[in-house]
């Protein structure tokens, strides 16, 4: 299948988008979402390191490989809301299930609203199939062929995911899309006026193309520009302009605009370095002539830029592409989406001088629409493609994805910064999770844990909660119990010096005395410390002396054992050698 400018075609093949049959021409992609962690935040060093990153992925970008990297922001948390509400009947408690039913009504009310928001980010690498079957083959042996072809292109999709992980590491998660992950991307990106997931998430039909399967609304051209599609006006807007200067964190601009109803796709195809230098060669032999004419100190600034440009190509230090970067809009109204490509437009005009370009053509902004397809990367029509090299590219990539915890498994449910929801999980992986809440004095940390504790209560048999005063007494009594209060002066209390029937060991006593060294205020000279530490050690000693006296005196036959086994430990530990292993020791004396 050659390139075209027309809307591009094809199956969902084995976990696999292939576009066109398994020929010559094909195009054979696939997706992976990316979760990168939250950088909005994150200082300097953090953002240039990741950064850095995203420039090795570039990197795998090679002759024969293009990629295409897809950004928009979703509302819909029915996936993660509709479980959490029905776990909330099994539980007993009327507390756990008031609380969790509140935050449940709560959110569905603004889901419904589409108030909630989550940036949702993915990258499709794509491949060309160059091999040929010919023409005079069976079928059998064509199944075999193309199963062998398929089988090629997975192991290529395979080895470049592991290079993406070994990149990313561990804060960024990465998961494949399979068939089902892909016809809802494309069914989202075809149907954008369709809000019901039971459409989204349809079985596929093997007999079924792409479009047969996710495009159900044809594209009207609009005389005013753009076109109409599922119900809604459509603009498209392409990146004419890079930005003067970039830095970590620009693409913000375009990713934090307050839109639910546009997406980003950025096309990326290697360029070939030898032909870029032999081009800058050129432009540098143009200008030495102009200057050896006219002795414009602007001509040699150029001539400079220039050189620097070709070294750094030449070098390896930079790596150059043509990307087109679109940008698409939509509207139920014709005037509620001038609003939102006003938006658009006013956050390019803030990234350093960047420049954009609409598409009032009905034909040209339906080409551009057909080449933001999902994995579509090969597109005939490349008339806004822009060169870009790596250093800034990596900067302007939608490298941004909203967190959200571990919210497909959350036991509790909270508002995230931007409009999202935060979901928290007591257990990950099967092992409890660690918590610090940190903040002032009157700044809510007892309400939140309150909150939290009613969410996650009915996941608990028994909830232990010791605390200095009765911040959490509410909690309590809304789970039928009583608060154990302990006093000074109550007939309960917590003894330190009690061994709960075990030996007494050193560490028993350096805690005693640690204990009580904080209750009496330590000073601040260590010389007076240590002092202090020492005169009670030697009461503890005499304390837990004159508690052993007594009770030898009421129980004269274990005393007399117990002494006994005491002088023949002391006798063992004198014939030891001294070069004796744990478990040699331990073997002797239980021969003995």
């Amino acid at each position: 299948m050659k390139p075209h400018t027309d809307a591009p075609n094809g199956v969902f093949a084995d976990d696999l988008l292939l576009y066109g049959s398994l020929e010559r021409g094909a195009i054979c992609t696939r997706g992976y979402w990316f979760e990168p962690p939250e950088l909005r935040g994150a200082s300097h060093e953090r953002k240039n390191a990741y950064q850095e990153k995203i420039r090795s992925l570039l990197a795998l970008v090679t002759p024969g490989l293009r990629l295409q990297a897809q950004f928009h922001p979703d509302w819909d948390y029915r996936p993660e809301i509709v479980p959490y509400t029905g776990q909330t009947p099994g539980f007993a408690k009327t507390a756990v299930r008031r609380t969790r039913n509140e935050r449940s009504t709560r959110y569905g009310r603004r889901l419904l609203g589409r108030q909630l928001r989550r940036e949702r980010f993915a990258v499709f690498p794509s491949l060309e199939i160059t091999d040929y079957s010919g023409n005079l083959r069976a079928r059998s042996s064509l199944r075999t062929r193309y199963a062998a072809l398929l089988s090629q292109a997975k192991a290529r999709f395979d080895e470049f995911e592991a290079a993406m992980r070994a990149i990313f590491g561990a804060e960024t998660a990465i998961h494949a899309m399979g068939d089902a992950d892909h016809r809802a991307f494309l069914f989202d990106f075809l149907n954008p006026g369709v809000t019901a997931q039971g459409d989204r998430q349809r079985a596929i039909d093997p007999a079924l193309t792409i479009q047969e399967s996710c495009w159900h609304s044809d594209g009207v051209g609009q005389p005013d520009g753009g076109f109409v599609l599922d119900g809604c006006h459509h603009a498209v807007l392409v990146l004419s302009r890079w930005p003067r200067a970039t830095y970590p964190g620009i693409v913000s601009h375009l990713t934090s605009i307050g839109l639910l109803d546009y997406r980003i796709t950025v096309n990326v195809v290697p360029a070939d370095t030898r032909r870029e230098v032999t081009r800058e060669e050129h432009a540098m032999e143009r200008l030495q002539g102009e200057y050896a004419d006219k002795r414009r100190h602007s001509l040699l600034v150029a001539l400079q830029k220039k050189e620097r440009k070709v070294e750094s190509l030449a070098g390896g230090f930079a790596r150059p592409f043509h990307v087109t970067y679109i940008l698409r809009a939509w509207d139920a109204t014709r005037a509620g989406l001038r609003e939102k490509v006003a938006l658009i437009q006013t956050a390019i005009r803030g990234m350093n001088g960047a420049q954009c370009f609409e598409c009032a053509l009905p034909t040209s902004a339906k080409k551009l629409f057909f080449a933001s397809w999902p994995g579509w990367t090969h597109s005939a029509y490349t008339a806004h493609a822009v060169y870009a090299e790596d250093a800034y590219l990596a900067d302007l990539l939608p490298f941004s994805a909203t967190f959200t915890g571990r919210l497909a498994e959350a036991e509790a449910l909270y508002d995230g910064s931007h409009g999202n929801l935060v979901g928290v999980s007591t257990f990950a992986n099967g092992s409890p999770q660690h918590a610090v809440i940190v903040g002032m004095t009157g700044s809510g940390k007892s309400e939140f844990t309150n909150d939290l504790l009613l969410q996650t209560g009915g996941h608990f048999v028994h909830t232990l909660l010791i605390e200095e005063g009765f911040s959490y007494k509410a909690f309590t009594e809304a789970m039928g119990e009583t608060p154990i209060v302990i006093q000074p002066d109550s007939p309960l209390t917590l003894n330190y010096l009690d061994t709960q029937g075990l030996p007494l060991t050193q560490l028993q006593l350096t805690s005693s005395v640690a204990l009580l060294s904080r209750m009496i205020g330590e000073p601040a000279d260590p010389e007076k410390s240590a002092l202090r530490q020492a005169q009670l050690a030697q009461y503890i000693h005499q304390l837990y002396h004159d508690a052993f006296v007594d009770w030898s005196r009421r129980h004269p036959d274990a005393a007399h054992e117990a002494e006994r086994l005491a002088c023949a430990v002391h006798r063992w530990r004198a014939k030891l050698p001294t070069t004796a292993t744990p478990l040699e020791a331990f073997a002797d004396f239980r021969d003995r």
